[in-house]
């Protein structure tokens, strides 16, 4: 449903930003703790632009749940544009 949708949405652009303080070497502004270790992995193996161009994707998706864009095709769309690790 599209209330669940919001929730991930901001779940994801948590860790994003996360992966993002990571590569931006500020570990100790993380929010997700329990994560370091993938989140370290992820700001190692992605470029900068890579990160904001995910951040982006995962701000669009939520404009489109905001637009009653399917949530299934929103979520889709996203993973199609997501960086693979």
């Amino acid at each position: 449903d599209r209330e669940s949708g919001y929730q991930e949405v901001d779940h994801w652009l948590q860790w994003w930003r996360d992966v993002m303080v990571m590569k931006e070497g500020a570990p100790d502004l993380i929010s997700n703790l329990s994560q370091g270790n993938s989140l370290q992995e992820a700001a190692n193996t992605l470029s900068l632009c890579q990160i904001t161009s995910a951040i982006g994707a995962i701000v669009e998706t939520s404009n489109n749940l905001e637009r009653n864009v399917n949530p299934r095709l929103a979520f889709e769309e996203l993973m199609l544009r997501l960086p693979w690790l």
